[in-house]
This record gives structure tokens, C-alpha cells and sequence, in this order.
């Protein structure tokens, strides 16, 4: 159960470090300010606050002085700064090195290059940043500056990645295209590609936008033929099209028209593809990867009349994905030869997968040699994984979960606990600035060691910051550790709604675990929000249903509120799909119109297991199976009877 999560937290984090100069400097009320029960140095602490944000110097100075044993002292070091910057570099790296083991130092110098950039500082600003930045605001600046700065070369390869996106980008980039253009270096060939990329997100607009900073004739005219291709691909599959006089530019309009096509009419696309291999039109290396998207495009809709074309495909061109693809398609049609055949063309390493032992295993069954499904069965039934709990059900062995302990270091606690960065997000979390300290955890594991990763997450399962706790084990690589993984937050609160709602508590912790890994203010990028990731519409719909006084996104950071509408929406589901978990789970993740389509897809043929491997969206697929893997975890937790599937889901037909 190794989850993609680290990676998902470092773009968390990224994201947060671009938003809290904004939390910090913002001049509206914040919820910490609402808070009443403060300290006497607490309250100093938002006195200096609010004169550095309303400009009072003679409010303040004296008093910063006076703070700076204060655990929060940097923060207000760093607004006061940051409001009167620095005129000179030296003045700047005095100011920011002190703030080095903060996040408020790449703040500090994201801000000062913004300043620099700003006002055209372009010496510097190579200074301070002499290497590209990651930012991109920052790498339209540092271009810029290399341009004025006598790189030309750097400037004007950079100013080409850049624009390169079917992406609109912010104003400094423009600038930075405009001086590119002026140096006579792009092109309308630059400008062709960009339109192609648009193309192929569907950004009609945009394409429309930069068709009118075409220079020539020949692009003009092309662009036109691309905007009525975006609107009729099927014409390039017409005699007038397929029988003109082909340029670069019209090949270019023949690769992405086939894509777009591919998505409505696949029949139609291959036709029109062989047509213009058969002449020798697309050249090979375009050739090659139009067909495999066609190819992929056969496998997600399983159309039958166009198998053999992916069969002998797949034989010429193996690839794990794909042929996983044509493995779940051989799944979902139950046909045991192919399912025997496509797994023996898996990569060796893709074949010693758990997933794939298990059909592995379950081929043997069907063909009558139970030894050898035994002996698979038997193995993978030692593993604490999805795989590993359903083969352990089928054997009616105990549930591995293989815990081991991580011993405490005396020495790194006291020094974790003794620690200013300690002290900070104590502070925070008692002034309610949630979100502050969630980055100066995320901080403080970036630059940290794998063991002391391990001690951290020892010191944020002491302090009861199960979020912490979570995100530490698993930077750390403490996989065995499913205490800090899988922590009971929040307990009162999942079975006081469980029991109310009717529904397993480990169902809605499992959940939680799955959603935010229990941080209460976890947003998703498509808006859901709290510990079981609530969408507002329908946390609204489910408020008006219960009766709850529901005054808007806010009150689903709350755990209490949250869980109670979570727990509520789920037994909703849990009652729409006949008490399955399976068909409530995936609707919690996909939606039930999806799940309703897919369950008539299925026709009541496929076993759960058949079902859950060839639910076709791999997120909703990996979400099944973790929840339940996790709700088996839970339950131990909670010293329930542990069940993968209840009786009646394993003998239904979905």
C-alpha cells in the first residue's frame, strides 16, 4: 500500500508556499483574529500584526524588538521586511538567510525576485537567481533579465519553451514573447505549433486568438483550413481533402484531425489513417504514434469489431499498459483463453505483480489445476495489500498486517521537541493558523532525512496531529507502521454518525483515511472539501435532506459537520445501490450515473472482483480497492470482525 501520496504532498506543498504571503500579509480578518482566550504576548503578537499591515512603524518597531523569543517572531520579522524591502542585495541576503530554516525564506525570495523583476533589476536579479527559477512568474522575469543582460541564446530558448503551452500565460510572459518577437526570432512557424497544441485540448478560441499573430499568407491560410478541421474533422477523410497537394502544414492538420476523430468515430479514423499511410503521406514517426493512440482508443471502448487490429497491434508492439488494458477487456467478457494468453504477454516484472499473480491464480482455477492457484493464492495471501486481504478471505487465513513499531529516539525528541520549528507550529495551531502550520511541517520533512522523517512522525502522533503523523510516516517510509498511517482521529465523531446514519464506522474512517488522510482542511482541485471530501453541492443537498443548518463551504472544515454529512451521503448510497459497498464506493468517487452506466455495461455477468478490475476509470479502480483494504484495517483497529466482502457481495453477479 506504498500510495502515490508523498508525491501528491509535495504538490500540496508547492501550491501552499505559492498562497501564504497571501494568508499572511492578507488585511481581512482572519479566523485566528476571532479568537478570544489569548496570552498577553499572543495579543502583542497580533497588535504588531495588524500596525505592520496598516504601515504604523511607530506602533510596532519598538515593540518587534521586544518579541524576538517569541516563536513567531519570523513571521512578523517577515512582514515587516517584506513591506519595507531591502534597497540593496546585501541588505536582502541579511534579511532572508536569517529566515533559512523557515518556509518563510523561498517566500521571502520569491517575493524579492518578483520585486526586482518588477522594476526591471535585471542585474540583480541573476544575482539572487542565477540558474532558471521553477516558478514559471519567475522564469518569464529571469529570461528577461538574461535578454537585457547580453545572453540572447538563453533568452530566446527560454522565451520558446515558454511559449510552446496551449496554455494563455500571465502578463510577464507576454512581455517576454513580445521582446522575443521583436528580436525576429519567432516565427510563424512558433506560432503554428502553439495552435496545433491548442488543437489538441480543444482551445478553439485560443486557436482563433493566435491566428491574428500570423505573418504569412501560407499560415493564414492554413489556420483557416485548421479552424474549419476543429469543427469538421471528418473532411480530411473526404476525396477534396485526401486528394489535394499535402504541405507540412496540412500533414500537421491530417495527425491531430485523425486524434479528434478517434474520440467519436474510430472506424472512420483507422480508415482515413490507412488511406493516407497507403499513400505515404504521414510520415513514419507521426504514423506510428497516431496508431497507438487509436489503438488505446479500441482498448477504452472495447469495440469488438476493431479487436483484431489491437490484437495483432499488441502482438508486434507489446506494452504493459496497453496489454493490462486488453487484459481487464478479457475480464470484463469473462473469456478465459484471452484472459491466459494476454498474461503471458505481460513483462515479467508487470507478471510478479500482486494484481496479476491474482489472475494468474484465478485462470488456473478455471482451467481445473487448483495446485497451482493454491500455491499462488497461498503466497499472496502473506501481503498486506488488497490482493493479499482477498486471497487471505478466500484461504480463511487471518488478515496480514505485518506491523513493526518505531522505536523512539530520546535524543532526536528532545531535540525535535526543543526546536524552534516545534515551538511555531505549536504556537500556530494554538492562534487556529491550521493551514501555517501545515506548511511548516511540510517544511520541515522537505529538508529532512529519512530517519528524522521517522522521529518526526513519532512527534506528531504524541501531540494527537494524525494529518502530520500520516504525511511524516510515509516521507519516512515507515510502511509497517499502520498505527501513524492509520490513525483513529477523530473517533467520537465517526461512531456517533455511523451509528446514527446505520453504517460500519471502519467504512467511514476507511473513507476519510482515503480522502484527505484526515486533514480537516484539505480542498481537492475540483473543490471538494474537509476530512471525507465533500463537494459543496451536494454537502448543501444532504444538509437540506437532514435538516442541518448549512451557512456555507466553511463549515465543512469543521470534523464534526463534515462527517456528519459524509456519513449521511454515504448511507444515501449505500441505500440507492441495495447495502453494496462496492457500487456505494465507487459512486462516492465517480458518481452514481457513472456506476449506474458501467453496472449496465456489466449486465449482472462479472464476479466483485471482475467488476471492481474493470471499472474503467483507474482512479475510482485503486480508490475501491483501498478503501476496502483500509476498512479491513480499521476494523482490526476498532476490534470488529475483519471482512474484505461480506457474504452476500462475493455470491451477487454485477
Amino acid at each position: 500500500m506504498k500510495s502515490s501520496y508523498v508525491a501528491s504532498a509535495c504538490i500540496k506543498y508547492l501550491r501552499l508556499m505559492c498562497i501564504i504571503p497571501i494568508l499572511i500579509l492578507a488585511s481581512g480578518t482572519n479566523r485566528a483574529d476571532m479568537h478570544t482566550l489569548r496570552t498577553a504576548e499572543q495579543q502583542r503578537y497580533f497588535d504588531v500584526r495588524q500596525a505592520i499591515r496598516t504601515q504604523k512603524p511607530e506602533q510596532y518597531l519598538s515593540q518587534l524588538q521586544e518579541m524576538e523569543k517569541y516563536p513567531l517572531y519570523p513571521y512578523l520579522y517577515y512582514q515587516h521586511h517584506i513591506r519595507n524591502l531591502p534597497e540593496n542585495i546585501d541588505g536582502f541576503l541579511t534579511f532572508s538567510d536569517s529566515l533559512k530554516s523557515t518556509p518563510l525564506y523561498p517566500m521571502a525570495r520569491h517575493h524579492y525576485l518578483s520585486y526586482l523583476g518588477r522594476y526591471k533589476r535585471w542585474k540583480e536579479f541573476l544575482a539572487i537567481s542565477p540558474k532558471e527559477p521553477k516558478n514559471d512568474h519567475l522564469k518569464c522575469y529571469y529570461f528577461r533579465a538574461q535578454a537585457q543582460e547580453g545572453n540572447p541564446d538563453i533568452a530566446w530558448k527560454g522565451a520558446e519553451k515558454m511559449w510552446l503551452t496551449p496554455h494563455s500565460q500571465e502578463e510577464q510572459c507576454d512581455i517576454l514573447f513580445n521582446e522575443w518577437d521583436k528580436s525576429g526570432f519567432r516565427t510563424d512557424q512558433h506560432i503554428w505549433q502553439r495552435m496545433l497544441l491548442a488543437f489538441g485540448i480543444r482551445r478553439g478560441s485560443f486557436i482563433n486568438y493566435l491566428t491574428k499573430q500570423l505573418d504569412y499568407k501560407r499560415y493564414k491560410d492554413a489556420a483557416k483550413l485548421l479552424m474549419s478541421i476543429y469543427h469538421q474533422p471528418r473532411q480530411i477523410g473526404q476525396g477534396a481533402f485526401l486528394n489535394r497537394k499535402h504541405t507540412t502544414l496540412s500533414i500537421d492538420m491530417i495527425y491531430y484531425g485523425l486524434k479528434k476523430i478517434a474520440y467519436s468515430d474510430l472506424g472512420f479514423a483507422i480508415r482515413t489513417y490507412q488511406k493516407y499511410v497507403a499513400r505515404e503521406l504521414l510520415p513514419k514517426n507521426k504514423a506510428a504514434v497516431i496508431y497507438r493512440f487509436m489503438m488505446y482508443r479500441i482498448l477504452i471502448t472495447e469495440e469488438k469489431q476493431l479487436r483484431p487490429l489491437v490484437d495483432d497491434y499488441l502482438k508486434k508492439h507489446p506494452s504493459d499498459k496497453l496489454i493490462e488494458s486488453r487484459l481487464r477487456w478479457a475480464i470484463h467478457e469473462q473469456n478465459w483463453d484471452d484472459i491466459g494468453v494476454w498474461l503471458t504477454r505481460l513483462s515479467k516484472k508487470a507478471q510478479n505483480e500482486d494484481r496479476w499473480q491474482y489472475w494468474l491464480a484465478r485462470f488456473y482455477q478455471e482451467k481445473q489445476q487448483f495446485y497451482q492457484a493454491q500455491e499462488i493464492l497461498e503466497r499472496i495471501a502473506t501481503k498486506r495489500s488488497f490482493y493479499g486481504f482477498v486471497c487471505a478471505q478466500e484461504l480463511k487465513l487471518d488478515f496480514p498486517l505485518n506491523t513493526k513499531s518505531v522505536q523512539p529516539d530520546n535524543l532526536a525528541q528532545r531535540r525535535i521537541r526543543n526546536s524552534d520549528t516545534a515551538n511555531r507550529i505549536e504556537e500556530l495551531f494554538q492562534l487556529g493558523f491550521k493551514t501555517e502550520a501545515r506548511i511548516e511541517w511540510l517544511y520541515l520533512l522537505k529538508n529532512s532525512s529519512k530517519t528524522e522523517r521517522q522521529q518526526l512522525a513519532l512527534f506528531a502522533q504524541e501531540k494527537n496531529w494524525p494529518h502530520f503523523t500520516i504525511e511524516a510516516s510515509i516521507q519516512g517510509k515507515i510502511w509497517d507502521a499502520l498505527d501513524m498511517r492509520f490513525p483513529l482521529a477523530w473517533r467520537e465523531h465517526f461512531e456517533r454518525y455511523a451509528k446514527k446514519h446505520r453504517v460500519p464506522v471502519s467504512d467511514l474512517q476507511a473513507i476519510a483515511r482515503r480522502e484527505s488522510a484526515f486533514n480537516r482542511f484539505a480542498q481537492s482541485p475540483v473543490g471538494a472539501l474537509g476530512l471525507m471530501q465533500i463537494m459543496p453541492r451536494t454537502a448543501r443537498e444532504t444538509a437540506r435532506r437532514l435538516g442541518i443548518r448549512y451557512k456555507g463551504n466553511k463549515q465543512l472544515h469543521d470534523p464534526q459537520t463534515n462527517v456528519h454529512i459524509g456519513s449521511a451521503y454515504y448511507y444515501q448510497l449505500i441505500k440507492q445501490f441495495d447495502q453494496n459497498r462496492i457500487f456505494a464506493l465507487a459512486s462516492y468517487n465517480a458518481g452514481p450515473s457513472r456506476v449506474k452506466r458501467w453496472r449496465k455495461e456489466s449486465d449482472g455477468k462479472l464476479d466483485v472482483m471482475s467488476f471492481i478490475e474493470t471499472i474503467p476509470f483507474r482512479e475510482t479502480r485503486e480508490y475501491v480497492q483501498s478503501v476496502l483494504t483500509y476498512r479491513v484495517i480499521y476494523q482490526i483497529f476498532n476490534e470488529d470482525e475483519p471482512q474484505l466482502f461480506s457474504d452476500k457481495e462475493l455470491t451477487r453477479l454485477y
